[in-house]
């Protein structure tokens, strides 16, 4: 995709794990140690050699005589020879000698507390962790490209880091313009609109794991908007405006861009809703213009600024994609691709293909968009659609990531 030569991905920097949460790894990680770091015990119970344990029952126990007791954390005192058996806890290290452990409900201490006598016949390994059996030392944990998510920074506090290379998140900038826009909270008339898509748009940023630094509306006056642009592209690494993006006479964020010397790498698209987006490089800042109308600023957000921002991070965004049955006939302009609101995947016993159910779709409509399951795609070249027709459906849940330089 031209756009994406906008941006190009930001350079690795180390955090401290906690603060590289959502972020996504620079370089592969492997294991700096093995998992676990020695043999130790599964469970609360008693050390002992295996061998020891045979034929022994409820009714005949094996005794055997009681020598150290170990704590997780703590080194045994000392190993254990013929006849002997050490109390051992959950994670402490198996004493030496020692190849299995019986569970402390399978055993039990006798009076004196000098012996313990063992109900049940263990084979060696039984309710041990052996060192590495979950990662050996210098194993691929992770790719380039891997987010790091909750699970990812257990492992690596696990293995002792206490930072981790990541690409830091990308400086945005939301600019919103129109004379029509009153901000949320003042009176507006109805000929007004309450300025929606500043939150809108920064909020899907940040959803795109953007650090959004700078919010701001202009008036539809050259002037005006020059003066934003101005101020703000040089802070920021994205800078992405709303409305004013068409040709209507007052329309002027594409003009006055070109007038900075912008360089436009796209300038408008044959995607419905979002057609009049525009990408551009302005200096070493990547500029996305959208539409003004919330419906198509989320479609053209989503096809043009959330990719910049993912590679700004390093990577590129996989989603799943599957084949569905339109749940209604839909009529479009033959040389447009549409992107259409999925509500719901609805399995139905006419066959394996999942029904895709549409919601009415506008430009200017937003609530079309709320818990969403993805996008019907109607490709070009076909003007008209009959409910029951296949297509594929991209989905916003659990897509994938791959390193940039993989790709």
């Amino acid at each position: 995709m031209a756009a994406l030569e906008a941006l190009a991905p930001s350079a690795p920097t180390p955090l401290p794990l906690l603060e590289a949460h959502g972020r996504f790894l620079a370089a592969r990680v492997v294991a700096s140690r093995a998992l676990p770091g020695c043999d130790n015990s599964a469970m609360d119970g008693w050390a002992v050699r295996a061998e020891e344990t045979r034929g022994a029952q409820r009714d005949r126990p094996a005794r055997l005589r009681i020598v150290d007791t170990v704590y997780a954390g703590h080194l045994p005192r000392r190993a254990l020879q013929p006849g002997e058996a050490a109390r051992i806890f959950t994670g402490a290290p198996l004493s030496p000698g020692a190849d299995a452990v019986v569970r402390q409900e399978a055993a039990r201490p006798t009076d004196d507390g000098g012996h313990v006598d063992l109900f049940i016949s263990v084979l060696p390994g039984h309710d041990l962790r052996r060192a590495g059996e979950e990662v050996m030392p210098g194993a691929p944990l992770f790719p380039a490209g891997q987010r790091v998510d909750a699970t990812v920074l257990g492992v690596l506090a696990s293995l002792g880091e206490s930072t981790v290379l990541v690409r830091p998140a990308p400086r945005v900038a939301v600019l919103a313009t129109g004379d029509e826009l009153v901000a949320p909270g003042q009176p507006a008339l109805p000929h007004q609109v309450f300025e929606s898509n500043r939150i809108l748009v920064a909020a899907l940023a940040r959803e795109a794991g953007a650090d959004v630094t700078h919010l701001a509306r202009s008036r539809d006056d050259e002037q005006e908007l020059l003066a934003h642009l101005e101020r703000l592209a040089p802070q920021v690494d994205v800078l992405i405006t709303t409305g004013g993006a068409s040709v209507g006479d007052r329309d002027c964020v594409k003009r006055v861009l070109t007038q900075m010397g912008a360089r436009f790498l796209v300038d408008g698209v044959a995607l419905k809703p979002g057609k009049p987006v525009a990408v551009a490089r302005l200096g070493t800042t990547a500029v996305v213009v959208l539409p003004g109308n919330p419906g198509a600023a989320t479609v053209a957000f989503d096809q043009f600024a959330r990719p910049l921002l993912f590679k700004h991070q390093g990577v590129l965004e996989q989603r799943r994609v599957v084949r569905a049955r339109l749940s209604e006939g839909r009529h479009k302009q033959a040389g447009l691709t549409y992107l259409v609101t999925v509500a719901a995947l609805e399995a139905r016993d006419d066959g394996p293909e999942p029904w895709a159910r549409l919601r009415p779709q506008g430009s200017g409509q937003i609530l079309q968009n709320v818990a969403a399951r993805g996008w019907a795609v109607l490709p070009a070249g076909r003007a008209d659609f009959a409910a029951g027709d296949s297509v594929d459906v991209q989905l916003f849940d659990a897509p994938d990531f791959q390193s940039v330089e993989a790709a």
